[in-house]
C-alpha cells in the first residue's frame, strides 16, 4: 500500500534526525522526507537524490571505519531507496541485498523484514509480480514475529497492491481491510485515511465500484482535517491507476483534476508527486517514464549527470 521501506534512522549533516515508519509510510515516499530534511532549497527533486546518496556514502564509509555493521546495513539500505527511485534496479538489489545478509548475521529480524520489503518494491517496480510478493508476505510475516504492529498494518498493504496488479481483486481487498483493522487499532489519523482510500481502490473493481468511490471521499475528507496533501495525492493516483485499468477514462480525467486542484495549493516541497501525477494522467507508463531522459524530466532516471 505504501510506496517506500522507511529511511533506516541518519543524521545528517545539519543535524536532522530521520526517523521514518517502518514500511511505506502512508505518505507515499517516507524516504524523502528525510531527503528534504537536509535539501538546499534551489535543489530539483533529482538533484536531492544526489546529494542524500552523497551524504549516505559518506555515512556508509565512516560506519564501516567504525566497524558499526548495523549502521552500515541502515544506510545500505537508504542507498537502495534512492538507487530505486533513481530508476538504477540493479543498483538497489545490489545494496539491499548487501543490507539484507549483514542483518541476518547480526539476528536482527525486524531489519530484515525492511530490507525484504525494500527488495519487494524494487522487483514490483520491475514487473515481477511474483517475487515481489513473495518478498512482501516474507517481510508481513517476520514484523508478525516481532510484534511490530504497525509495521505489520503498513505491510499487508504491500501484497494487497501487488494482488490488485495481479487481477485478483478479492484477495487484494482482503490484504486491505485487514490493514485498515488494524491501523485503526494502532495508527495515526494519517494512517487510516490513507489504508481507507487504498481499500476504496481495491474496491472499484468489485460490483458497480459504489463503495470504493465512497471510501475514497471519506478518505480524502480523513486526510484533508490533517492536511495530510502526499497521503492525498497517494490515494487519488491509486484511484486514478486503477479507473484507467477499469477504462473507466471519464473518471480518470475527473480525479485527475482533482489532484491538480490538491497540487495547486501545494507548496514546492511535492515536485516528486507533481511529476507520478502528471506522468500518470498523461496516461504515461512506467516504462516511458524511465527512458524520457530529455532535461531529466523525470525522478526515476539513473542518468549520472542529472543528479
Amino acid at each position: 500500500m505504501w510506496t517506500d521501506a522507511g529511511v533506516d534512522s541518519e543524521t545528517s549533516p545539519a543535524g536532522h534526525h530521520y526517523s521514518g515508519p517502518a514500511l511505506r509510510c502512508c505518505s507515499s515516499n517516507c524516504d524523502l522526507d528525510s531527503y528534504r530534511s537536509h535539501r538546499r532549497p534551489s535543489e530539483s527533486p533529482l538533484k536531492r537524490f544526489g546529494t542524500a546518496r552523497e551524504f549516505y556514502e559518506q555515512s556508509l564509509q565512516l560506519k564501516r571505519e567504525l566497524g558499526d555493521r548495523a549502521g552500515e546495513a541502515r544506510t545500505l539500505n537508504n542507498l537502495g531507496i534512492i538507487a530505486r527511485k533513481r530508476g538504477n534496479f540493479d543498483r538497489a538489489t545490489d545494496v539491499l541485498q548487501q543490507s539484507l545478509t549483514i542483518k541476518r548475521d547480526l539476528g536482527d529480524r525486524h531489519g530484515e523484514a525492511m530490507s525484504l520489503n525494500s527488495l519487494g518494491l524494487v522487483a514490483e517496480r520491475e514487473g515481477d509480480l511474483e517475487t515481489a510478493r513473495h518478498r512482501y508476505e516474507q517481510s508481513l510475516e517476520m514484523f508478525r514475529e516481532t510484534g511490530d504492529r504497525h509495521s505489520e498494518a503498513a505491510s499487508l498493504g504491500n501484497p494487497g497492491l501487488v494482488a490488485r496488479q495481479q487481477g485478483d481483486f478479492e484477495r487484494a481487498r482482503e490484504y486491505h481491510r485487514e490493514s485498515l483493522a488494524l491501523f485503526r487499532d494502532v495508527g495515526s489519523q494519517n494512517s487510516i485515511g490513507e489504508a481507507l482510500g487504498f481499500l476504496g481502490a481495491a474496491e472499484l473493481p468489485l460490483e458497480d465500484g459504489q463503495d470504493g468511490r465512497v471510501k475514497l471521499a471519506n478518505a480524502i475528507s480523513t486526510l484533508r482535517e490533517i492536511d495530510a496533501t502526499p497521503a492525498i495525492l497517494d490515494v487519488l493516483r491509486q484511484h486514478i491507476a486503477t479507473e484507467r485499468t477499469l477504462g473507466h477514462e471519464d473518471r480518470v480525467s475527473k480525479l485527475c483534476e482533482r489532484a491538480a486542484a490538491v497540487l495547486d495549493q501545494a507548496d514546492d516541497a511535492l515536485e516528486y508527486e507533481r511529476a507520478e501525477i502528471a506522468d500518470l494522467c498523461d496516461g504515461r507508463d512506467r516504462e516511458e517514464r524511465l527512458s524520457t531522459t530529455p532535461a531529466c524530466r523525470t525522478h526515476a532516471l539513473d542518468a549520472e549527470d542529472c543528479c
